[in-house]
């Protein structure tokens, strides 16, 4: 099974409890030079979290011209502002 579908089935069968207000966040990222099979799953979690997560406050990007190995540096300051904006 793909991670892709095992994602979306973990989405389509989860039960969620929130415990004290916190709302669930998810921020995803892929960098853009990455190899076209990264590039088509990404778009294949996009997909299933517009499909399944209604619940889920959750925002992507991709990350023009970075490889595999630089995305992080970036994408990590980017899902902490993220989160903070979501929450605040």
């Amino acid at each position: 099974m793909t991670v892709v579908k095992e994602f979306e089935q973990f989405l389509s069968q989860r039960s969620l409890t929130i415990e004290d207000n916190i709302p669930l966040s998810l921020y995803i990222t892929v960098g853009g030079a990455e190899n076209p099979l990264m590039l088509s799953a990404f778009a294949g979690l996009k997909n299933s979290l517009n499909i399944h997560a209604n619940d889920i406050i959750w925002d992507s990007r991709i990350n023009d011209g970075l490889e595999h190995w630089e995305n992080p540096v970036v994408s990590v300051k980017q899902a902490l502002d993220f989160y903070n904006s979501s929450i605040n």
